[in-house]
């Protein structure tokens, strides 16, 4: 595992090293408050600087799955109802909603 952090710290330096001699996107002749832009890969990089333990986090414990998809599968009935009904004639409408579409998804992985 340390042999792959090493090289994606290299990878980051290198890029680092790359956007560093790149310009600052700034539109002549326009002052704007605020920090300049930068490109989107001087932004990526960044990102993937402060983050490093989160894309590592599913490398090192096989608990953590490698994609939101179930997450997502389980929200989108919810979604699905609010598209088509707009909203709940009433709040007891709503928790039995809530507790039945809360319960498909444990019920589907076998819990």
């Amino acid at each position: 595992m340390l042999s792959y952090q090493g090289g994606y710290r290299r990878i980051l330096r290198e890029g680092f090293l790359f956007h560093g001699d790149m310009p600052i996107m700034a539109k002549p002749g326009r002052k704007k408050r605020g920090r300049p832009k930068q490109p989107p890969g001087k932004n990526l990089l960044d990102r993937l600087k402060k983050h490093e333990r989160a894309v590592f986090a599913f490398a090192k414990d096989f608990d953590i799955p490698f994609d939101n998809n179930g997450s997502e599968r389980d929200l989108r009935m919810v979604k699905v109802k609010q598209k088509v009904s707009g909203c709940f004639r009433s709040p007891e409408g709503a928790r039995f909603f809530a507790e039945s579409a809360a319960s498909y998804p444990q019920c589907a992985r076998g819990g």
